[in-house]
């Protein structure tokens, strides 16, 4: 399952890619978090991100390749299609940058840049590019909490931090925001969602995370999202009603395709 990215975005952490990690299941329940494990790949890596940003799709088109943080031209050895996504989305972390500059008192500003950053951070996430990964999850990591400064209770982009934060392993600041974010709107699902995937992974607390996606269920309100919830929820509850599970459910967190960035736990 993946953190949800919400628009700023948290939504389906393809965390978010709600991001994510290590831990070997117990042999006991192996095949259970196995199946289990494959959901929470889905789900995370999809990392719903909330915070909306206008679209920069069309940002550089026709430019030539940008330069990542390490030098690299942008989706060097990738499908074109990756390639070409990731060349946009530098663009646009360039125009944004322009951006903040000339307006550094507006959140707005700072929050596109933010999600240009999760953005290229969770590609190369998926394209297995740690480096290049933990670098722009960083990135947007710093935009959002310079966005935060200006408006503080924007639950949305606080979610995103928190799952940015989640994928680089920064499981402090990830929790402090998480629980933050639940506490000025406890009705907010998506963090509850992402939430719930990081206590998973990030804390191995099965009881925790199950708690998280039953208050999710409760406040969702997509039906989509409404029967992943029900089927993670199912899911779940059948690893921890099977034999050993009581003694092993922290070890569940099977780390999902990508979540690792390259951060240091």
């Amino acid at each position: 399952m993946s953190p949800q990215k919400t628009e700023s975005r948290s939504g389906s952490v393809g965390g978010r890619r709600a991001g994510t990690r290590s831990g070997k299941p117990s042999l006991a329940i192996t095949g259970v978090i196995a199946a289990f494990a494959l959901v929470v790949v889905v789900l995370v890596a999809v990392a719903l991100r909330q915070s909306a940003t206008p679209a920069a799709s069309g940002a550089g088109q026709g430019q030539e390749a940008a330069q990542g943080p390490a030098g690299a031209a942008a989706g060097a050895g990738m499908p074109a299609a990756v390639s070409q996504q990731l060349s946009q989305l530098k663009s646009a972390v360039g125009q944004y940058e322009a951006e903040v500059k000339l307006r550094p008192q507006d959140p707005q500003a700072w929050v596109q840049l933010g999600n240009a950053n999760y953005d290229l951070g969770v590609l190369y996430m998926q394209a297995d590019k740690a480096q290049q990964a933990q670098d722009y999850l960083n990135a947007a990591i710093s935009a959002y909490e310079k966005a935060l400064q200006q408006d503080p209770n924007n639950v949305a982009v606080r979610t995103d931090l928190a799952t940015a934060a989640f994928y680089v392993h920064r499981d402090d600041l990830a929790q402090q925001n998480f629980q933050r974010v639940i506490a000025v709107n406890p009705q907010y699902a998506n963090a509850r969602y992402n939430y719930g995937v990081f206590l998973l992974h990030a804390r191995h607390d099965s009881r925790g995370a199950l708690e998280q996606w039953r208050q999710a269920l409760r406040w969702e309100q997509d039906p989509a999202r409404r029967t992943s919830l029900q089927d993670m929820i199912r899911q779940l509850e059948q690893m921890l009603a099977a034999p050993n599970a009581a003694g092993s459910a922290g070890a569940a967190g099977a780390t999902p395709s990508g979540g690792a960035a390259g951060g240091q736990r």
